[in-house]
């Protein structure tokens, strides 16, 4: 095996009308950009006008490289570095509308896929993918407080939940991935660890019993602790998730 160290932080800007804001956001990190896409579909819909009048906005200059393919050949990759070396390219961006997307996510990133599952989510989106998920975020608060500390919901989490209400705008019963599941009728995953001591295990079933539909999983880790199953699992983590989001990617 070969050591290695992969640093890949992401920052997801997510909605209507985002692209919008692409030039904003490139111009933090470049000044001339090379906006690599694939066939046709991306000026028919008019997103390729929405990117480049972003870009140029923010006075960036804008190189190209069109026609894209899946497996592309190494000549087109050859062209691309050219193009780069030829208009001193400092920021690469990406675009391709005809993407197939599985979003995937841990404990957190699993509360987060789960909450998108619940919304309208461009046709693109294909699956997901949850490993160590909670319901809501009253039942991780009232499961705490009981592993923890030996207490119970009432008067804690009660008064906790009433002061967000009255400070923030919001209650702790509102932020709740089991709803959001409810109403999911893409195919999802449910991945979770026996061992789990901060999201209990018996979770999972009760989100995959929410999900409405067939087009559903679970992947139990047994032993595994949070966040471990893959590597609990080790191969069988991954083949699994593979196994499961083939059929719908075509």
């Amino acid at each position: 095996m070969i050591n290695f160290e992969y640093y890949n932080p992401a920052k997801i800007i997510f909605g209507k009308g985002v692209e919008n804001g692409v030039g904003r956001e490139v111009a933090k990190y470049g000044k001339r950009v090379l906006l690599h896409y694939g066939g046709g579909s991306i000026k028919r819909n008019g997103l390729y006008d929405r990117v480049v009048t972003s870009l140029k906005a923010e006075g960036l200059y804008v190189a190209e490289l069109g026609g894209v393919q899946p497996n592309p050949r190494l000549s087109l990759v050859r062209k691309g570095v050219e193009i780069c070396r030829e208009n001193r390219i400092d920021f690469i961006l990406a675009d391709d509308p005809e993407a197939k997307i599985v979003i995937h996510g841990i404990s957190m990133g699993a509360a987060t896929t789960m909450m998108t599952a619940g919304e309208s989510t461009p046709d693109n989106v294909k699956a997901f993918v949850e490993d160590c998920g909670y319901t809501s975020v009253w039942d991780i608060f009232s499961s705490e407080l009981q592993l923890r500390f030996g207490l119970p919901e009432f008067p804690i989490l009660y008064t906790a939940s009433g002061v967000a209400r009255l400070r923030a705008g919001y209650s702790f019963t509102e932020a709740s991935a089991l709803a959001q599941v409810a109403r999911c009728e893409k195919p999802m995953l449910f991945i979770h660890g026996t061992a789990d001591d901060f999201i209990p295990y018996e979770m999972m079933d009760t989100l995959y019993n929410a999900k409405p539909g067939d087009n559903k999983a679970e992947l139990t880790a047994e032993g595994a602790g949070h966040g471990e199953a893959m590597y609990a699992l080790g191969d069988s983590y991954w083949d699994t998730v593979f196994d499961f989001i083939t059929p719908y990617m075509a």
